[in-house]
């Protein structure tokens, strides 16, 4: 049959269940933009600028599956190559679709407005290619072939890719299938799997303390309930990172907490660091996932790293167990015959209980409790890099709900944009949004785009005249750390004149109380402006920021004058 390039593509995006497109028009996409427009199976999202666009496409994908994206060439690109970037980091699988220079402008290598003026056509794909797995360049002759290959990338590897496809020929019609595209996971080694399975249940069964510690990998490939399953049937302790924090239920009779080196939840530095068989689920030693380096995991000769499709055992010249699926290998574990005593969990940290005067004015630690307390099953809470994910990782979380955050790439602005991600990726589910004042300037625009498609969401907004998080580590009292004090709840008026969102300030601990009483009574967006403190910040974000304060700047750095306001 025949199709028109832009069309096969549009087609194929919603064969991988994109039902959504965020983006910016350009002149380069417009050809592209018309055909999204023209048809009813994925509904086009224009943003107000290409940053928020991967932001919202990458919010959208953690809810949905996959996610997709438009711009134009060159300035599009790199203005949305930071989102795209956090996505790669964070394995959300992205589909970055660029209307690029067209093809006859290319051959002659003519000097267009978006270029370098130097006649050059490969650089802005080369430097997509760095934060991308799968790049393609369009064209009638392979058009199908490539379109097709880098979404089963995309879908299989959880990452980013980027299509480029020329402005003159999304109209051009070429033969293209007519079966829908065939997304298969990669091929799994059935004899592969049965070794694998042997292996670890021999190791599992003749250690004293094995222990399992989950990562953000076996959280994006669905694989937490299988690994829980097992840790029950077999009675091994589990432990996760603080890229998984939010999602995992600490009530699982398995599950004793959070492993962040010495920074973790009680008991479980040591059930972990004393394993003499560890296995770690996507296990990635980070800065964010050790406290700082500050723990030490057993010797690689007693871990086993369980990657989405190879297995290690011990050192690097240890056994290694490739084309074997991380869900898959937990089922077969499961059914292993493997003799284990039970396990006591260690007692969970006791949580402290605030009392607040009605009439004080709010501090810090009051509002994560009151955030907590105002979380129901099904619901989607978003914290922005920083203060607000330093404390609401660490909340107890009712069963359904979905903890968002860009705990690696940490770039701020990320969770306002990705926050309407959520929600049109899930419209059904109520989606709760904690973001401080300095990460808001960066992305505060896209409040028009949520209160324009009429998105239902609570937002907090932490207004603390600056960056907290930086004060923490560093100038607490400078200037550089300081932003304008804008009216964050008149944005709601400002950016929006069809009355799609409200907003209020609140100052005192009864104000606020009350704010949340009609949170869930309001639609459209409900904008609560939190008056806090500068120096406003617990005793794990006073901790943070000195240890990162020692990690980046040496031995021998300024000091911090920080002093802690509540």
């Amino acid at each position: 049959m025949e199709m028109a390039i832009g069309e096969f593509l549009i087609r194929r995006l919603a064969e991988c269940g994109i039902d959504k497109m965020f983006g910016v028009p350009g002149d380069f996409n417009l050809s592209l933009l018309n055909q999204v427009t023209q048809q009813k199976e994925i509904t086009w999202i224009g943003n107000c600028n290409e940053l928020n666009a991967a932001y919202a496409a990458d919010g959208y994908a953690r809810m949905h599956g996959m996610g997709a994206i438009l711009t134009t060439y060159a300035v599009g690109d790199l203005s949305a190559l930071n989102g795209i970037a956090g996505c790669y980091a964070e394995y959300v699988p992205v589909v970055h679709v660029s209307g690029a220079l067209p093809i006859h402008a290319q051959y002659n290598r003519t000097m267009t407005h978006h270029t370098l003026l130097d006649g050059g056509v490969r650089n802005i794909q080369r430097a997509v290619s760095e934060f991308t797995v799968a790049q393609a360049e369009l064209t009638p002759e392979n058009a199908v072939r490539e379109i097709d290959r880098v979404l089963l990338e995309c879908y299989q590897q959880l990452k980013p890719v980027h299509i480029f496809i020329p402005s003159d020929i999304t109209h051009l019609k070429i033969e293209v299938p007519e079966e829908k595209i065939k997304l298969s996971k990669p091929y799994q080694n059935v004899e592969m799997l049965q070794a694998a399975t042997a292996h670890i249940a021999a190791c599992i069964d003749k250690a004293k303390n094995p222990a399992i510690l989950i990562d953000l990998p076996a959280l994006r490939w669905n694989a937490i309930n299988t690994i829980l399953a097992c840790a029950e049937k077999h009675n091994i302790p589990v432990a996760y990172t603080t890229a998984v924090a939010g999602n995992i239920l600490n009530d699982h009779p398995m599950v004793v907490g959070l492993y962040c080196g010495s920074w973790g939840d009680n008991g479980v530095q040591e059930i972990i660091e004393s394993s003499d068989c560890l296995l770690g689920f996507g296990l990635r030693n980070s800065d964010d996932t050790t406290g700082y380096f500050s723990g030490q995991l057993p010797p690689v000769t007693k871990q086993i790293q369980i990657q989405p499709f190879w297995v290690r055992c011990g050192n690097p010249g240890g056994k290694v167990f490739n084309a074997t699926h991380m869900v898959d290998l937990m089922q077969a574990l499961t059914s292993a015959s493997i003799s284990r005593k039970s396990f006591t969990k260690p007692l969970p940290t006791v949580k402290q209980t605030l009392s607040a005067d009605p009439a004080s004015h709010i501090f810090e630690a009051a509002l994560w409790q009151r955030i907590e307390g105002m979380l129901r099953q099904g619901d989607i809470l978003v914290a922005e890099t920083g203060t607000s994910n330093a404390n609401l990782s660490s909340i107890t979380f009712p069963k359904n709900t979905t903890y968002v955050t860009q705990l690696h790439w940490g770039s701020i602005g990320y969770a306002l944009p990705a926050a309407l991600g959520c929600a049109l990726g899930a419209p059904d589910r109520h989606v709760i949004l904690s973001q401080g004042d300095g990460s808001h300037q960066l992305t505060a625009q896209e409040l028009s785009t949520i209160m324009r498609n009429k998105v239902n969401m609570t937002m907090f907004l932490l207004n603390n005249n600056g960056y907290t998080i930086e004060r923490s580590i560093m100038g607490a009292t400078c200037e550089y750390n300081d932003v304008n004090d804008w009216d964050y709840a008149g944005l709601t008026k400002v950016l929006d004149k069809n009355n799609g969102g409200t907003g209020v300030v609140v100052e005192t601990i009864a104000e606020l109380d009350a704010a949340i009483e009609k949170a869930r009574t309001i639609k459209g967006l409900f904008l609560i402006e939190v008056k806090l403190k500068e120096t406003d910040m617990s005793e794990g974000m006073v901790r943070s920021g000195r240890a990162t304060m020692n990690f980046d700047y040496g031995v021998v750095h300024p000091s911090n004058d920080l002093v802690v306001k509540h």
